[in-house]
């Protein structure tokens, strides 16, 4: 059936204002269950089993992010003393932790450390986010996650970026060396913690992921940080802390972080 024009503008204004009262209810209900430290809500809001309408805030609360987040380390500290708790809300705890940058700018490995984690439940099932909603989940394990993923345990296990070393003229050369050199030492950091997550790029999108993963050491977190920790990674000549995601200048007292890293839970 074919609604008339008018009809139809009144069903979508309906629809829109359905949809913004449910959001808000769901966030509403989102920080209540937080604050209440409420691990089955936690688990529900990271799984995408409950809080599915997450379009708004109500203003002047706190983000969906700082709600995963805190949903993040409700779940991980309730594993960590023994309790019970679903996997799949477990490892996509540990992917949110990390793509929180938890234990930033002086502790990276802790970072690293939830990643292991998270890599180590999906080694031993590779299906077990298929038990969550893809479409309102906390995280995935994306392309661009594992290029941090690799790029971070890269830099800390003392690997060499230097912007400075001149490079072939070659194409597809990045920093001093072609993808294949990179995409290899990726493979090799990672190895056992997760290389095959990596070998889908061995032949389709490599060396996007090469390039990007790379590309990445420029942004201010990653060079700030590798200062503060004596990593090699030297960034090209008149380098500047820009802050690429705008909202001012960015704050190398504490490498980007908003907040003073938290104890672990």
């Amino acid at each position: 059936m074919v609604l008339p024009s008018g009809c139809m503008i009144t069903h979508m204004a309906t629809r829109n204002i359905y949809r913004g009262v449910t959001t808000l209810s769901n966030h509403a209900s989102a920080v209540a269950s937080m604050d209440k430290g409420n691990l089955k809500a936690a688990q529900q809001l990271l799984t995408g089993a409950r809080f599915q309408h997450r379009y708004a805030e109500i203003a002047q609360q706190e983000s969906w992010a700082h709600l995963r987040y805190r949903a993040a380390r409700i779940v991980v500290s309730a594993h960590n003393n023994g309790q019970a708790v679903d996997l799949p809300a477990l490892c996509l705890a540990y992917i949110t932790l990390f793509e929180s940058r938890e234990g930033l700018p002086d502790d990276p490995e802790r970072m690293l450390g939830y990643m292991h984690e998270a890599i180590s439940l999906l080694q031993a099932d590779p299906h077990l986010l298929d038990q969550s909603n893809p479409d309102s989940r906390s995280a995935d394990l994306s392309e661009t996650t594992l290029e941090y993923y690799a790029l971070w345990q890269y830099l800390a296990d003392g690997g060499v970026i230097d912007w400075t070393t001149a490079e072939s003229k070659q194409q597809a050369t990045l920093a001093g060396f072609g993808y294949e050199v990179w995409f290899q030492r990726f493979r090799q950091t990672l190895q056992g913690l997760g290389a095959e997550y990596l070998e889908p790029f061995a032949s389709y999108g490599r060396d996007q992921f090469v390039h990007d993963a790379v590309e990445f050491s420029m942004f201010p977190v990653f060079v700030c940080v590798a200062q503060r920790k004596g990593w090699k990674l030297t960034p090209p000549a008149g380098y500047q802390f820009d802050n690429f995601r705008g909202g001012g200048p960015f704050d190398v007292a504490h490498c980007g972080q908003d907040q003073p890293a938290l104890p672990p839970p």
